[in-house]
């Protein structure tokens, strides 16, 4: 079994600390035995600080190596070694009188933040055996420093509780830090699933209105083609006929791929950017034509997307809230941007509209809000469904001027995908 993500993040940081720990232990033998002339064994315990470097490099190495994650039982492993050479260090230069003493507490503090409880358990144990020898099997401080009042000791003892105080610190703005993001990620994923699970009740629905809506429709469009027949002569309701006959058509075109979509071998496949505006603008022209909408964008050749209908579906329903906005402000006029943009390829709906209030915007994801009156409260929601599905987002925000602008961000095709699995090769 694989470890924990943390416990690589847990090497990473010790990798830190001990190379921290490798100068700052060089440094106070050296001063001690330079500056301060203590009687130390300078040789022995520079030993100490090597040992703590070589074996740095080699786990510079293997995380170096192999990316992926660690397990616990390294960091443990890891752990043992620090404190071994701490407590050595410790025992050679006064055991518990050293003011760098409660340096002990640090290993203890990292596990308790990257590993499980019986691997901390484990850290625990093994920093109290080191604590434990350094008090039993210790040298005497050297003379100069047998005086706990004089000013060499008390700024030792100063300098290890900043260094404690800081270490610590640290490491406990990392697990208030983590803790939130969990806090945060278990909230989005309970939303996410009180929504999945609205959709799934709506797809049942949405699977039987579409058995029964077959035969009416068919018939109407039975009805329009005689009605086309008798009256194609008037202009007026001809035209009108005709729109309906081609609205009508959609509509049963919208069943059929929504039961072609739900059958297991629909995969999504990469298209071409611009063939996926190109029908997005020919169906909302074609439910819309009093509308003006106005395309600006750039080939991207190399631009593909992974999508299936329900991605072109999203673009005209984000026209479709575009134009009502628009309406509800007496202008006719929709603008669509796209792109290149970050990862892959951006869709920018602007309205010219009133606009949405922070507080709509904020409850612009949630299944069943809607700020138009007859609104069914589907679009918006199952619009970030789909943006999710495909790795991409949906955003709004207000645009510079009237109105509000929707953002639609999918990540380009990176790799061939397989017809028939839909699949990544």
């Amino acid at each position: 079994m694989f470890g924990s993500p943390t416990a690589r993040e847990a090497l990473q940081q010790l990798t830190i600390l001990r190379w921290l720990a490798v100068g700052g232990q060089s440094l106070a033998i050296l001063g001690g035995a330079f500056l301060l002339d203590l009687s130390i064994p300078i040789s022995l315990l520079l030993l100490g600080p090597t040992v703590l470097a070589v074996f740095n490099i080699g786990v510079h190495a293997r995380l170096k190596r192999y990316p992926g994650p660690a397990k616990p039982a390294e960091v443990l492993l890891n752990l043992v070694v620090d404190v071994g050479v701490l407590t050595t260090l410790l025992a050679l230069t006064g055991g518990p009188s050293n003011p760098f003493f409660a340096l002990h507490l640090v290993p203890v503090a990292l596990a308790a933040v990257a590993l499980p409880l019986r691997w901390v358990i484990g850290a625990v144990v093994v920093t109290l055996c080191g604590a434990s020898s350094a008090v039993l099997f210790h040298r005497p401080l050297p003379s100069e420093l047998l005086d706990i009042d004089s000013s060499v000791y008390r700024l030792a003892v100063w300098c290890s509780f900043a260094l404690c105080l800081a270490l610590l610190s640290v490491l406990l703005v990392q697990l208030a830090t983590r803790s939130r993001q969990q806090a945060e990620l278990l909230q989005q994923m309970r939303e996410r699933s009180i929504r999945n699970e609205s959709v799934v009740a709506l797809a049942s629905q949405a699977a039987s209105v579409a058995h029964e809506l077959n035969t009416p429709l068919s018939t109407v469009a039975n009805l329009l083609a005689d009605l086309r027949r008798d009256f194609d002569t008037d202009p007026e309701l001809g035209a009108d006929l005709r729109l309906m006959q081609s609205q009508m058509a959609l509509c049963r075109d919208y069943i059929r791929e929504m039961v072609e979509f739900s059958r297991a071998d629909a995969v999504a496949r990469p298209q071409p950017t611009a063939q996926v505006v190109d029908t997005a603008v020919k169906q909302f022209r074609l439910l819309h034509p009093e509308v003006d909408l106005a395309v600006r964008g750039v080939g991207l050749d190399a631009g593909a997307v992974l999508v299936d209908r329900s991605v072109v579906h999203l673009l005209v329903g984000l026209l479709n809230n575009a134009a009502d906005a628009s309406r509800q402000s007496g202008a006719r006029r929709v603008e669509l941007d796209w792109g290149p943009g970050g990862r892959g390829a951006h869709f920018r709906i602007r309205d010219f509209g009133p606009g949405l209030s922070p507080a709509h915007r904020e409850l612009a994801a949630a299944y069943g809000f809607s700020s138009k009156p007859q609104g069914l409260g589907l679009g918006l929601a199952l619009g970030h469904m789909t943006a999710e599905r495909f790795d991409g987002a949906l955003s709004l925000r207000e645009a510079e001027g009237p109105g509000t602008i929707a953002s639609l961000e999918l990540p380009f095709v990176r790799h061939a995908i397989d017809d028939r699995t839909g699949s990544a090769t």
